[in-house]
């Protein structure tokens, strides 16, 4: 049985199945948040090896020790509270229970990852400023990065570098009356600088790094597929690629590499326990790679389509050779 745990409209989910079905593998489970899982049993005796645990969703009903591979791609899965209890619980006591159910969904995620398996779900969550120093301590360039409350300590930099500022952590949409702040990349206005009071709350301000292009990498293990995006000549995705044109789309190409920089991604992802995910990096006009930032669960769709890579069929191929006596059917 493959078991994959993902966001219901995650679209490079449903290619990576219709590839399994192709090469004839139809034991598939798929887990989100939108299908409640009851707990029909845990079992932590002396007498075995593994943990027992018998779960159903939707009817189903199947052990974790009868899984033959596990992909996190996004997203978790819930355990179900039983209806008997949803109505009638006292807020505070229904926090406790589902602090309860947390700690077992997590044990449950971790057997899983025990099993041969694509992704991490423990690893998921990025600290964006411990990437950009494990990527540092590898040999990347990083952007000058800087984090502060007063800023009147960042003017003289500000002055003489172009900078940009960005969440700290992940971009989430904030709503705000009848419209949605804007949390994207963008470009540090001095004036705006200048005129902020003398304490503000901690703010990021990164080094603007002049590119020739931007490179967006997916790995998966340890094969690296890398695309060249042409976003420097646009105004509107100059700074952030992803601050899409959609007039005037960036050129998005096949690209390779050099050996060196590939190594350095390989050991930047072991060392971050992960062995999938996207990577940002930038080719200045010198030609030297800056690494930008990683996203576990980043696109596949964009580099597979742009650059022929067939990213979801490779998922599939290695997900099949892994299983014992599962021969791919063409």
């Amino acid at each position: 049985m493959i078991v994959i745990i993902s966001k219901p409209d995650d679209r490079s989910v449903d290619r990576v199945i219709e590839w399994l079905l192709k090469f004839g593998y139809s034991n598939i489970l798929r887990l989100s948040e939108d299908k409640p899982i009851t707990i029909l049993g845990m079992r932590l005796v002396n007498d075995s090896i593994e943990p027992e645990i018998d779960l159903m969703v939707e009817g189903r009903i199947f052990k974790v020790s009868e899984i033959d591979f596990f992909w996190y791609r996004n997203g978790s899965i819930k355990l179900e509270l039983p209806d008997s209890l949803k109505e009638i619980l006292e807020n505070q006591l229904k926090e406790f229970l589902g602090w309860e159910l947390t700690v077992c969904r997590n044990f449950i995620i971790r057997q899983l990852q025990q099993r041969p398996s694509l992704g991490n779900f423990f690893r998921s969550t990025v600290n964006k400023l411990e990437k950009l120093q494990i990527a540092k301590e590898i040999g990347f360039d990083i952007p000058n990065t800087f984090i502060s409350s007063k800023p009147s300590a960042l003017v003289n930099y500000i002055e003489k570098n172009q900078c940009i500022t960005k969440p700290i952590g992940e971009a989430m949409p904030i709503g705000e009356d009848d419209s949605f702040i804007d949390l994207q990349t963008a470009i540090v206005d001095l004036n705006k600088i200048k005129n902020q009071s003398e304490h503000i709350f901690p703010s990021l301000i990164q080094e603007k790094i002049e590119k020739w292009v931007e490179v967006r990498t997916f790995v998966l293990y340890n094969e690296v597929y890398a695309m060249a995006i042409f976003s420097q000549n646009n105004k509107q995705t100059d700074t952030d690629y992803r601050n899409y044109d959609f007039s005037k789309m960036n050129r998005m190409v096949t690209y390779k590499l050099p050996a060196k920089v590939e190594e350095k991604i390989l050991n930047f992802m072991k060392k971050c326990e992960l062995n999938t995910g996207s990577i940002d990096l930038v080719l200045t006009p010198d030609n030297r790679f800056v690494f930008l930032e990683v996203n576990p669960a980043g696109n596949i769709e964009m580099v597979s389509d742009s650059c022929n890579y067939w990213l979801e069929k490779k998922i599939a191929e290695y997900i099949i050779q892994t299983i014992p006596s599962c021969p791919i059917q063409s």
